[in-house]
């Protein structure tokens, strides 16, 4: 066990670079976290051997590089499947900005993006513009479903989209309790 806290190779750093640099992208954390000095003595408890990364080297490449691998993931994991649904919802960043963000579904949720809409209104117009734009991201011929809540401006986004894509399903988010209760009745039955 000694070995194992005070020795470790080049590979292992990067290894370890690696899971720091998902983690705090992963999480939304900040960069300084790893100048905190309680993080750095948890890793020192958890890794005596391990040199923690700078923030310098987070941001100038590391975490580029965990974000282009990890979009290059979630592109291919949408792009093996044959259907998938797209939810959206709007709110604002850690410093009050607004933002909307787009969650693509397979079997499992995975995040697509985010935009700051900086002064842009959310008007059903604009909001329909950025559903055709992850639509054809994602591929039109793959969306089943667009769900977003059910907000005036969310259902107009919905009534201009239609009539470019009438193959697609677009619900607000109250489907998601029908859903639930559907799921929800079928186990009582099965249990009766």
């Amino acid at each position: 066990m000694d070995s194992y806290a005070n020795k470790y190779s080049q590979e292992e750093q990067k290894e370890i670079d690696h899971y720091l640099a998902c983690a705090i992208f992963g999480c939304g954390l900040p960069l300084s976290l790893v100048e905190d000095e309680h993080f750095i003595a948890f890793c020192k408890k958890l890794r005596p051997a391990y040199n923690l990364s700078k923030c310098s080297k987070l941001s100038n490449g590391l975490l580029d590089k965990t974000y282009k691998e990890i979009t290059k993931d979630v592109t291919q994991c949408v792009k093996e499947k044959d259907l998938v649904c797209i939810t959206s919802d709007g709110w604002t960043n850690l410093r009050s900005e607004p933002i909307i963000n787009f969650i693509v579904t397979t079997f499992k949720p995975v995040f697509w993006k985010a935009i700051e809409t900086k002064e842009e209104r959310h008007t059903s117009a604009f909001i329909a513009q950025e559903f055709e734009t992850v639509i054809n991201e994602v591929g039109a011929n793959k969306v089943a479903a667009v769900i977003t809540d059910n907000a005036s401006n969310m259902r107009g986004a919905h009534k201009l989209l239609q009539i470019k894509y009438p193959n697609i399903f677009f619900l607000g988010k109250y489907i998601i309790y029908l859903i639930i209760l559907m799921n929800f009745n079928c186990k009582i039955i099965i249990k009766i």
